[in-house]
């Protein structure tokens, strides 16, 4: 038999055979190895990518809290503004019902003050008539207040101080 390539059947035989046990580990590693490394990276894939989606979720919830909170506070802020605002309100009022009180109280005070001075100065009068009325007189009755001269009593000048 002549050989077409002169190709020995042995070499051909261990070619195919090879080749066929080639083709049978590639599948076999293919099952065992590369299914296994596609289906670790395509969870991989999946893993990041719902992380990725929460990081998102969490942040938009993060901004959507900050927001809140923000107004919260802004809401806070004015709330506080209008107590401090009512408070001052209520202590000016309080102020003034204060002055009031003390300016309707100097008033009272006043008043009294005055009717005591004139209580006061009444009586002060009615004693001095009543010394004048109890002092003996020996000497005339003249009618005349200024008048009449007494020797008892002292010259209206030495009593300013003149002698």
């Amino acid at each position: 038999m002549e050989r077409l390539i002169n190709f020995d059947p042995q070499w051909i035989n261990d070619v195919v055979i090879t080749g066929i046990n080639i083709f049978i580990l590639f599948f076999a590693m293919s099952y065992l190895l590369f299914n296994p490394a596609r289906d670790y990276l395509e969870k991989r894939r999946k893993k990041i990518a719902g992380d990725l989606e929460m990081a998102k979720s969490s942040r938009e919830s993060a901004l959507a809290l900050q927001a809140e909170y923000e107004e919260k506070l802004r809401s806070i802020n004015k709330e506080a503004e209008a107590i401090m605002d009512e408070a001052r309100k209520k202590a000016k009022k309080q102020e003034a019902e204060i002055l009031e009180e003390a300016r309707a109280e100097a008033g009272r005070i006043l008043d009294r003050a005055s009717r005591e001075i004139d209580l006061e100065k009444k009586k002060a009068l009615e004693d001095v008539k009543t010394e004048i009325v109890s002092i003996p007189d020996g000497r005339k009755s003249c009618g005349s207040v200024h008048g009449c001269e007494d020797p008892g009593f002292p010259d209206p000048g030495d009593i300013k101080g003149n002698g």
